[in-house]
């Protein structure tokens, strides 16, 4: 799978990446773009697409978080696709991991608190999702600088360490 991807990234002008091991816009194999499990009952990834919507409510999930602004996605009405489906929809429109406020942390925490089944949070490629699940755990589970930062990474790529430390960093309250 691994040489799939880096003969991709070579015929699409990113060499660079395939060659450093860099990881980019990977799917799983029902196409589910960066898909992690950061925490029990909580999968992050990219957008899904409305038969990757379909799989989810079939393996019981009850909710859908998504993290991508209002215009930013026109394939079809997600918040309607997800209602129709019986799931339940909640947005949390960021721009970008800089664009992270308190109330987003709190909006996700509320959010995650309130379901009782499997939850997707998404965003285009999933690196808001993981910025926003660090700040989270870093401003309302006591997670440490470090320990916020590992949530990041593992809820999507290594890229997400930097603005995630950034960010602790530019709001800590010490």
């Amino acid at each position: 799978m691994k040489k799939i991807f880096a003969l991709a990234a070579i015929l699409l002008g990113l060499a660079p990446l395939a060659f450093a091991g860099i990881p980019f816009a990977v799917a799983d194999e029902a196409g589910l773009l960066n898909r992690q499990e950061p925490r029990e009952n909580l999968t992050a990834s990219g957008q899904p697409t409305l038969e990757q919507l379909r799989m989810l409510k079939a393996e019981g999930y009850t909710t859908i978080i998504n993290l991508r602004r209002d215009g930013e996605f026109d394939v079809f009405d997600e918040r309607a696709e997800v209602a129709r489906l019986g799931m339940n929809y909640v947005s949390i429109p960021l721009a970008n991991i800089g664009s992270i406020a308190p109330a987003d942390a709190r909006a996700l925490h509320e959010a995650l608190a309130e379901t009782t089944g499997p939850v997707l949070l998404h965003c285009a490629s999933g690196r808001r999702v993981s910025g926003l699940l660090g700040i989270e755990a870093y401003l309302l589970h006591g997670f440490s600088e470090q320990q916020a930062v590992e949530l990041a990474v593992a809820a999507h790529m290594p890229r997400s360490a930097g603005p995630v430390t950034d960010w602790i960093r530019s709001n800590s309250q010490e």
